[in-house]
Formats: C-alpha cells, sequence, structure tokens
C-alpha cells in the first residue's frame, strides 16, 4: 500500500470499464479529499464511520439536509470495492462500517379515482 491518492487512481484505472466510472470516480475522489496524503494501511474503519455519520448529520455542500442513504451507501461501497481491488484478502476498513438503513420504498399505486377517469376515456372498441 502507497499513498491513498495514487492508490486511489491506480483503482480508478483497474476499474474504468464500469458501466458506473463516472459516479464511481466522484466518490473516490471524495475519498482523497477527506483521507488526504497519507499512507492507504493507515486508514481506518473509525475514521470512515466519522465521514458516515457527517454525512448522515450535516448537510451536503450547497444544501440545508444532510445526505441520504442511498447517496451516503455508493460512498462506502466505492471505497470498500477499492480495498476489494486492489488488496483482496487483506482487511477492508470498510467493513468495519455497517451501511446506512435506507428505508423501504414508498409504494407507486395510482389512486383508484385516478385510474377509473383512464379507463373511463379510453374508446370502446367493442371488445373486451
Amino acid at each position: 500500500m502507497g499513498l491513498f491518492p495514487a492508490d486511489a487512481r491506480r483503482y480508478l484505472h483497474a476499474v474504468a470499464a464500469l458501466p458506473t466510472i463516472d459516479e464511481r470516480t466522484q466518490h473516490i475522489e471524495e475519498w482523497i479529499a477527506i483521507i488526504g496524503p497519507r499512507r492507504s494501511d493507515t486508514v481506518t474503519g473509525d475514521e470512515i464511520r466519522a465521514q458516515r455519520d457527517r454525512w448522515m448529520l450535516g448537510p451536503r455542500p450547497g444544501a440545508t439536509v444532510p445526505y441520504s442513504a442511498s447517496a451516503i451507501n455508493p460512498r462506502l461501497r466505492a471505497l470498500k470495492n477499492m480495498w476489494t481491488v486492489l488488496w483482496p484478502g487483506e482487511h477492508n476498513p470498510v467493513d468495519d462500517v455497517p451501511e446506512v438503513e435506507e428505508p423501504d420504498p414508498a409504494p407507486r399505486g395510482l389512486p383508484y379515482e385516478l385510474v377509473r377517469a383512464i379507463l373511463g376515456a379510453l374508446p370502446d372498441r367493442g371488445r373486451p
């Protein structure tokens, strides 16, 4: 393991073919800014957890609300995948940090009144 920024760039080169590489690059760049130029093997689960908690509690840049679980978890997964790709079999500090629990998605049904209005607006073709 070397300095975190250099390791991060080596990881991004290794996964450049991912369909989500632009988002992955953004997330790893955020981690580079957070961790800074120090050895990757000094990164701890405690500091990753502290950053996760800051994202959960503090407002996003330019916003008044914190990051959502669906915004935090991909950032954690990007860092975790970096360790998995570059140092398979080594202790991964992200394993020490649970993901943020995501709420169940809200049902996307339509109100019966709207369904009836849509069906009522369809032309009668004389066949069921």
